[in-house]
């Protein structure tokens, strides 16, 4: 049975001897690079033959070509930190603009899928990452996205409405470079992050 047949029969709550699974890291460095980026997928495919393959793009792609300065730092998590982040007054918000994501940084990790999906084609199903608005949000400002949203929500209103729109674009643009699907990252979805009324308003 193929990766495709087996993930798609588990899903349809056929389970079988054999039970899918999926493993990911970060690949810190390499990542940076789409060409990088895609040998360090297919060698770590090759090495543990997962029957999902999640390409994991650096931790702060979705911000750079908002203008914050991403490294890293050496963490044990292969994830990167931003040094100087694109939103660090209220006023920030207010100039930032759509983005192409066929450009700059969010187009390299469109060109990471597209050489992704050479090798995978037929042969093991992916997931392009998408980092949610409010992820995206949070990024942008050092993690003060809840005290955004509580000081100013018409601010955040209209900017999440503009990130938004640029989130959509990318999920469209890794899915026609040759991505299975979209494995969705969010941070704001439990009590401990937000109230269920900010969740309602602003996240889902």
């Amino acid at each position: 049975m193929s990766k495709f047949d087996l993930l798609k029969q588990t899903l349809l709550g056929n389970l079988g001897a054999q039970i899918p699974f999926s493993v990911w890291k970060h690949h810190p460095e390499k990542d940076r690079t789409p060409e990088g980026l895609a040998e360090e997928e297919i060698a770590f495919h090759r090495e543990f033959d997962h029957d999902l393959l999640k390409i994991s793009f650096h931790g702060r792609y979705a911000v750079v070509d908002w203008g914050c300065l991403a490294v890293y730092d050496g963490a044990i998590s292969g994830s990167t930190t931003c040094a100087s982040c694109a939103v660090e007054r209220l006023s920030d918000w207010e100039t930032l603009e759509p983005l192409d994501v066929n450009a700059g940084e969010l187009g390299n990790q469109v060109r990471a899928v597209e050489l992704v999906s050479k090798y995978t084609e037929g042969l093991v199903p992916t997931m392009a990452t998408v980092f949610d608005t409010a992820l995206v949000a949070d990024k942008l400002c050092m993690g003060k996205f809840t005290d955004y949203i509580v000081d100013a929500p018409e601010v955040m209103r209209s900017a999440l409405d503009m990130i938004t729109d640029v989130v959509i674009d990318f999920g469209r643009a890794v899915l026609d470079a040759g991505s299975d699907g979209i494995f969705i990252a969010s941070q704001h979805s439990t009590h401990s992050a937000i109230s269920e009324r900010q969740y309602l308003e602003f996240v889902l």
